[in-house]
């Protein structure tokens, strides 16, 4: 039977810059909002060496409950665990209306990376609080293979709430363990990826033989668009491109 979770992890912030444009385009791809958050969680995973989680529609509407909640009254906190409901992760995000990015929202989380150390959960932040790292802790877990976000605006403030299963942060488990399956890369039928670099995001989906999604999350792995390098990510909705290359394994290029 598995432990329950140490704790489940908030932030709240105060814009002090001019607010930033929530889509953008990468030669003419459109980002959604679903899939930029979806790519800054997956940027972090293979980062470390995990596989890619999967949006889920499901964990996104109940995500989408409690944001509106937390919009209408103005409270922030963590929403309470139903019995006979399997657990599921969870982190909060709260900011000014309008002035954070998708990538700013999930950045945050992903800045606790520079206290993380690791070890078993909850001896994982090099602060001694496990507070420091838990966002990050439950961004990268192991075995957490699905992610559903959501936004609600209220009172001059956004409210992000972004739900996670298998959930993370349990005590007396790892957040990082290997996967065998990102130790090479094979050839199937289909794949959508999120394709970013530092400037810009766009999602890309090519047929009919490329590498299966689960094994391309090699943090060495680049995609190659246009003489434009990027790191696959997965996407919830794909836009179609043309020539791909992928490096540096030599494969063949798919046009």
């Amino acid at each position: 039977m598995p432990m329950s979770p140490l704790a489940r992890n908030l932030t709240r912030v105060l814009a002090l810059v001019s607010a930033s444009p929530l889509l953008l385009s990468a030669q003419g791809m459109h980002v959604g909002f679903d899939d930029r958050l979806l790519a800054g969680h997956n940027r972090a995973r293979l980062a470390m060496g995990m596989a890619p989680m999967q949006w889920d529609n499901r964990l996104a509407r109940d995500a989408q409950v409690w944001a509106n909640k937390l919009a209408s009254t103005g409270q922030f906190y963590h929403s309470p665990d139903v019995p006979g409901k399997p657990l599921e992760g969870e982190n909060l995000w709260a900011g000014t209306t309008g002035a954070f990015t998708p990538e700013d929202m999930v950045g945050l989380w992903l800045k606790e990376k520079r206290f993380f150390r690791h070890g078993s959960f909850p001896n994982n932040s090099t602060t001694g609080n496990i507070l420091d790292v838990a966002h990050y802790t439950q961004v990268i877990w192991h075995d957490t293979r699905k992610v559903g976000c959501a936004l609600a605006h209220g009172d001059g403030e956004d409210v992000l709430v972004c739900r996670y299963s298998t959930y993370g942060n349990v005590v007396g488990d790892n957040p990082l363990k290997p996967n065998p399956a990102l130790q090479r890369l094979d050839f199937a039928p289909s794949l959508q990826v999120a394709a970013g670099n530092d400037d810009d995001l766009g999602s890309i989906s090519f047929t009919p033989a490329v590498i299966e999604p689960f094994r391309i999350a090699l943090p060495e792995t680049q995609l190659k668009l246009d003489e434009s390098d990027y790191t696959p990510l997965f996407a919830t909705q794909p836009v179609q491109v043309g020539k791909v290359t992928i490096s540096p394994f030599d494969l063949p290029q798919i046009d």
